[in-house]
């Protein structure tokens, strides 16, 4: 009986470091979306406004910044979740999710890193970073 209470607390504990570990994880996926929309209206405010604080005074990220992104890219037509990661304590209410990814863009592809600090279904972004993975070749009409 003892060793079976033992495996059962176990048991749980595991449960609950697996459950708590995704925690954050729907919001910042909702908040990639949204992220990924707001771009191809040219809705830069609500970005602006889901921005931490400090990196909105980096100045890593402004208007002109995600203009030249949509003017370069195009409009995001599918992302694909390459990777990422949640960290969280017991103790703070907050995770850190980071999601990685390719993007098909309209006018190619990118690969991008969200960091969003998540707080109940409140996403903030704390980081992020586009980088250039393929564009497709003009065509020789669109040259002259």
């Amino acid at each position: 009986m003892k060793v079976s209470l033992q495996l059962l607390g176990l048991c749980t504990v595991i449960f609950s470091v697996a459950c708590h570990s995704k925690r954050g994880t729907p919001a910042a996926i909702a908040a990639t979306d949204r992220f990924h929309k707001q771009i191809a209206a040219r809705q830069y405010e609500p970005i602006w406004l889901s921005m931490d604080e400090s990196f909105r005074r980096s100045g890593d990220l402004t208007s002109r910044n995600l203009d030249s992104i949509h003017n370069e890219f195009g409009e995001a037509r599918h992302f694909w979740w390459k990777g990422g990661s949640v960290e969280s304590g017991f103790y703070f209410p907050s995770h850190l999710v980071v999601i990685e990814g390719e993007v098909e863009f309209s006018k190619g592809w990118a690969t991008e890193r969200f960091e969003w600090m998540v707080r109940g279904e409140h996403a903030v972004l704390m980081r992020y970073s586009i980088g250039k993975k393929f564009m497709p070749a003009k065509s020789s009409a669109s040259q002259n």
